[in-house]
Parts: structure tokens; sequence; C-alpha cells
């Protein structure tokens, strides 16, 4: 499986998982083609540096998803390049242990923890950045 079909797949695991512990979310990051030389080049961006957005009752979060720890760096540096966050909000990076079940839930690394409890109570590991 190559790099963007495993991201897609942890995105919408994810997605799922944060639907189970009471969240909406949604995923956030555009894709389009540029023509370059007469070639089609496919791009992703990310909105505010996140993959998806997550909301319940009480909190709001924008999540960076990585395929692997050794990329968690990669995702805090993304979700940290604007400090105009509003108090409430959780900045989230997570990635997925290989193999491992929606019900055990994913590595989560804390950003900024808004009011996001039930990502910190779901979560199979919890760190805060900092």
């Amino acid at each position: 499986m190559n790099y963007t079909a495993r991201h897609s797949y942890y995105v919408r695991r994810t997605c799922q998982w944060l639907e189970g512990i009471g969240y909406r979310s949604d995923k956030v990051e555009t894709n389009y083609c540029i023509q370059v030389a007469g070639r089609s080049v496919f791009v992703k961006r990310d909105f505010w540096g996140a993959d998806i957005a997550a909301r319940c009752r009480t909190s709001m979060a924008f999540i960076q998803i990585k395929t692997g720890r050794n990329q968690v760096n990669k995702g805090v540096s993304q979700l940290s390049s604007d400090n105009d966050w509003p108090p409430g909000v959780g900045r989230y990076v997570i990635w997925w242990d290989k193999g491992e079940r929606l019900s055990v839930g994913p590595n989560v690394w804390a950003v900024s923890e808004g009011a996001c409890q039930k990502i910190r109570d779901a979560a199979k590991t919890y760190r805060v950045h900092g």
C-alpha cells in the first residue's frame, strides 16, 4: 500500500473512531489537479494544518493524521505554525499502530488540549507536547 492510500485509510479510520466516542468529524484537506508541462499533478493541501475537523457539544478539535510515530514532529510543526488559535480548540496529532483495533484507539499527541476530554479518555496513549 503506498503512502497516499495508507494515509487515506487512517483518516477514514480516525473519523470512525471519533464518531464512536461522540464527535462529528469531517475531512478538511483539499485535493486538486495542476497541469505542469502537459502532465497532471495531484496536490493535497491541509486546512490550517489539519486533516480532520471534529466537534462535539463542548469542544472542537483539529487533527493531523500521521502514518507512523516517526512523523509526529512534522505533524506538530504543521499544527503549531499558526498561533492564532482560540483557547478552547484542541489540536492533536494521531497515529495508529499497525493492525490496532478501533476499540483500543489510536496514539494521540496533544499540541494544545482545549476542552476535548473524550479524546484523552479514549486514546490508547496520550501525550502533551512541550
